[in-house]
């Protein structure tokens, strides 16, 4: 049915096709070519078309619904109730006992020990020596000279002349001239054409088909179920339990136990030995005395190098003053306090328990229940149909056509032509041109000779000549001497001891209790109920529609 209405679109297209290609202009409007001989005509006409249009349409069939409906039932369970209950724990806890003990401890002590050494050191001193140098050298000493000149120097004047300059100008005149043209026109003729083509026409057929479909069918069923119920049976018993409780007793105690304190300690520490050069003031003076006088040690003094200058030096060994320090040192002392402790006595007691022991004794029960099954089956219905089909049809069309037939034409056109003509101008214009000339003047100017002196300088010259000592250095070496020393060190152990302790302890208990109540089950039921459903069914339309037509006719040009 489907494929049927494509082809009626396709035959309905084809034909507005085939009757645009018959005509001038048909559809797109395009008029015909006009010249002197021929004028524009169009004409209006109809078009008959088809179109394939969906109508709704409703049918109403029935439909089978199935409605939910409850069912209470009695039935009875089992339900768990909690009950809390306590019991007794027994359990450990190691408590810690502290004890005091002492042990010795052996150190090693390095104490220093100081020596005392010498040792000879050679060593150079520079002794001045000055002597007189004379120097002579020579000197230029500037001399300056007025003079003069004459200098000759060249001066441009201007000097302003008139010239003239002839030239060529191009100047363009213009010429209007006629030729003759060729063209040529299309001429319009008509003609007349017959075209063959296939159209459908639309045969429409009833028809008639069974449809098979499928109905699920309730069917109900009563089955019975059989289950086993506990039933908590309750027993109460009594219990005398012995117990230990422990009664906590509060006692003192002294402890020694092993402290100290840090005290500040002075001490001090011989100055350091440094060496000095020292000028000395008369040096034939012998340095014994010098050094008594001055309270300094004296390694070396040599007289032999008195001189005109009466300057030597000497090495002089200075003993710095003592240094005080201070040290932190430990004094250790061993103190008493008073300890408090918590001791723990057991004492043996009866307490009587209450429990309650549960039995739980099997019930068969019997549940009755109903069970819904959907059964299948197949049914058939007929189904009316109409089913189109379109019929090929042989037909033929008649059109007139338009024919253009070139003809050649010759027509005067008018065209300007431009021509180059020269003409001679004359230009004036003046020039300025530079004339040179002598000029002369003086200049003065000022000439320096250098005239050579002679020069004398005397100075003094000091050279410092090495001369070679010995002497007896003095040293302090320290060395470390280990001693062994010992000490009593008090310290403390903890030592963990076991202890059983009792507690409660919360429980849970789930008792059975037999209960009844309802349930509400669904139950399906089938009835018929009418629908209505909305089809599209095909039609086929027709219509018509306007068409330009445009002609040429021959006229007599005025």
């Amino acid at each position: 049915m489907i494929l049927w209405s494509v082809l009626a679109v396709g035959s309905t297209v084809l034909t507005s096709r085939t009757a645009e290609a018959g005509f001038c202009g048909v559809g797109c409007c395009t008029p015909c070519v006009t010249s002197c001989n021929f004028v524009e005509h169009c004409t209006t006409m109809t078009k008959t078309c088809r179109r394939l249009v969906w109508e709704p349409q409703e049918v109403t069939r029935l439909k089978t619904v199935f409605e939910k409906k409850p069912v209470v039932q009695k039935i009875s369970y089992c339900r768990y109730v909690p009950e809390v209950r306590t019991k007794e724990v027994r359990y450990t806890v190691c408590c810690p006992v502290w004890e005091t003990k002492s042990k010795t401890i052996t150190y090693d002590v390095c104490r220093p020990v100081w020596e005392i050494r010498t040792k000879q050191v050679p060593c150079t001193v520079l002794r001045p020596s000055y002597e007189l140098k004379t120097r002579t050298w020579t000197e230029c000493k500037p001399v300056y000279e007025t003079h003069s000149r004459d200098i000759t120097y060249t001066v441009c004047r201007p000097q302003w002349e008139t010239r003239q300059h002839a030239y060529t100008v191009n100047t363009v005149e213009y010429e209007i001239r006629t030729k003759q043209v060729p063209y040529t026109v299309c001429r319009a003729v008509p003609e007349q054409k017959t075209v063959a083509y296939t159209d459908y026409e639309r045969v429409v057929e009833t028809k008639c088909r069974q449809i098979p479909y499928t109905v699920c069918r309730p069917q109900w069923e009563t089955r019975q179920m059989k289950y086993t119920v506990q039933k908590p049976v309750h027993e109460v018993h009594c219990t005398e339990v012995p117990y230990t409780r422990y009664k906590p007793v509060l006692t003192a105690k002294t402890v020694e136990y092993q402290s100290g304190h840090w005290e500040r300690q002075a001490y001090q520490v011989s100055g350091p030995v440094i060496y000095r050069h020292v000028a000395v003031a008369d040096p034939c003076t012998p340095a014994a005395e010098s050094a008594a006088v001055e309270g300094e040690t004296v390694e070396t003094v040599d007289c032999a190098a008195c001189g005109p200058s009466r300057r030597k030096c000497r090495v002089v060994k200075v003993q710095c003053p003592p240094v005080t320090c201070y040290r932190k040192v430990w004094v250790p002392e061993i103190r008493t306090k008073n300890v408090h402790c918590i001791s723990h006595v057991p004492v043996e007691c009866t307490r009587t328990v209450h429990h309650c022991t549960t039995k739980y004794v099997p019930v068969e029960k019997t549940c009755t229940y109903r069970v819904c099954k959907m059964i299948p089956e197949t049914r058939v219905k007929d189904c009316v149909y109409k089913e189109c089909r379109m019929v090929p049809v042989q037909k033929t069309r008649t059109y007139t056509t338009v024919k253009y037939v070139p003809e050649e034409h010759v027509k005067t056109v008018c065209y300007r032509v431009s021509k180059i003509v020269p003409v001679q101008k004359v230009c004036t214009y003046r020039v300025c041109k530079m004339v040179p000339e002598q000029r002369t003047k003086t200049c003065f100017y000022k000439v320096c000779k250098m005239v050579p002196v002679e020069r004398t300088c005397t100075y003094r010259v000091c050279r410092m000549v090495p001369e070679t000592h010995v002497q007896t250095i003095k040293y302090r070496v320290c060395h470390r001497v280990v001693e062994q020393h010992s000490r009593v060190v008090s310290y403390r152990t903890c030592r963990m001891v076991p202890e059983e302790r009792v507690r409660l302890c919360k429980y849970t208990v789930l008792n059975p209790v037999v209960c009844e109540g309802t349930v509400v089950s669904c139950r399906l039921e089938a009835k018929k109920v009418p629908v209505t459903e909305i089809r599209r069914v095909p039609k086929i339309v027709t219509f018509e529609i306007p068409v330009e037509v445009y002609s040429c006719r021959r006229r007599t040009c005025g």
